[in-house]
C-alpha cells in the first residue's frame, strides 16, 4: 500500500478537561450534527463549522446520524449533489498496526460531485471518491473509487458501472420495463 498523502499523527490516549473553547464547541457541534434529528442544512452548517470542506453546501444532503471524523475534519472535502444516507461513518485517520502505538495513519478523503453513498457504508481510508460514483450500502470503502463506478462489498470493489442500462432517461427506462421498447 502506497504512503503517498499520508502522514502520522499522535493521537492522545484517555480524557482530558483541558482543552481550548474551539475543542469543547467542536465536540458539542459534532455531537449534535452526530445525535440529534436536525435538517440536513443544519448539519451541514455544523460540520462546516467544524473545519469540513463543502464545495456547494446547499447542494449537499446528509442523513441522520452521519459520522465525518472529529479529530481530522479539515481532511474532509465534500463535492456538490452529493447524497450521503444514514448512518454513514467517514473517516481521515485509521489505526495502522505497522506503525508505533497510539500513531494514526492520516489523509484526505475527497468526495467529488454527484456521489451516492448508501446507508451504514464505511470510509476508512484517504481515499477519492469519484465523480458519479455510487457506494452501496454497508460497504467499507478503503481504496480509490474511481468516477462513475458502483461499488459494494467489504472491502468495497467495483461491481458495476452507473448508467449500464439501455435508457438514457427516465421515460426511455419505463418503456424498456413495460416491454415497448
Amino acid at each position: 500500500m502506497s504512503t503517498q498523502g499520508y502522514y502520522r499523527a499522535r493521537v492522545p490516549m484517555g480524557r482530558s478537561a483541558k482543552g481550548s473553547l474551539k475543542t469543547h464547541l467542536g465536540k458539542l457541534w459534532h455531537n449534535m450534527a452526530y445525535a440529534w434529528t436536525l435538517p440536513s442544512s443544519w448539519r451541514v452548517a455544523l460540520y462546516r463549522m467544524m473545519g469540513v470542506s463543502f464545495d456547494d453546501p446547499k447542494r449537499v444532503f446528509l442523513g441522520d446520524h452521519v459520522l465525518l471524523d472529529r479529530l481530522f475534519p479539515h481532511n474532509i472535502s465534500i463535492g456538490s449533489n452529493v447524497l450521503i444516507t444514514e448512518g454513514v461513518m467517514i473517516l481521515a485517520h485509521f489505526y495502522d498496526p505497522s506503525f508505533d502505538d497510539h500513531v494514526m495513519r492520516v489523509g484526505p478523503v475527497r468526495i467529488e460531485d454527484d456521489v451516492m453513498i448508501g446507508m451504514r457504508a464505511m470510509v476508512v481510508n484517504a481515499v477519492t471518491i469519484g465523480k458519479g460514483a455510487v457506494v452501496a450500502a454497508n460497504s467499507v470503502v478503503t481504496r480509490d473509487v474511481p468516477p462513475g463506478a458502483v461499488v459494494a462489498g467489504s472491502p468495497a470493489k467495483v461491481v458495476g458501472q452507473r448508467g449500464d442500462t439501455r435508457a438514457d432517461t427516465v421515460g426511455e427506462l419505463d418503456q424498456l420495463q413495460l416491454g415497448s421498447g
